[in-house]
């Protein structure tokens, strides 16, 4: 079977999967909070998720070559495809534990407290 025959519905489901999550996520986020600070909210938000991608690739591709060192062959690649992927797997379920552990309402009650502790010259810069 042709790579791209098993590829392409496996893209395919990953888009709808992330398209699924990502909306929602940031609507969710972005509901809690006063509109005079959606937009600071909405750049944060995009600002953390680009940095977050640049370096889990990065990570991943060091794991991946790090595995594949100097063999070109496919047993080389099929080894470090699986540390990547094993890398990936165990990423999700550490997210997974972490969201099923934290008490619902935790970062919200965070996010208020630290609202009324922040510092002086941010509430007068936030204010103008």
């Amino acid at each position: 079977m042709h790579v791209v025959a098993w590829m392409v519905p496996l893209l395919l489901l990953q888009g709808a999967g992330l398209g699924m999550v990502m909306a929602p996520l940031v609507s969710t986020v972005l509901a809690g909070l006063p509109p005079q600070h959606a937009g600071v909210a909405s750049g944060v938000l995009a600002m953390v998720q680009q940095a977050s991608n640049a370096l889990g690739v990065a990570l991943i591709g060091i794991l991946f070559y790090g595995r594949l060192g100097s063999t070109a062959d496919a047993a080389g690649h099929g080894a470090a495809f699986a540390v990547a992927l094993g890398y990936l797997v165990v990423s999700a379920l550490l997210v997974a534990f972490i969201v099923l552990t934290v008490p619902p309402g935790l970062a919200s009650r965070a996010f208020t407290a630290a609202r009324f502790q922040a510092v002086p010259s941010a509430k007068r810069m936030v204010s103008m």
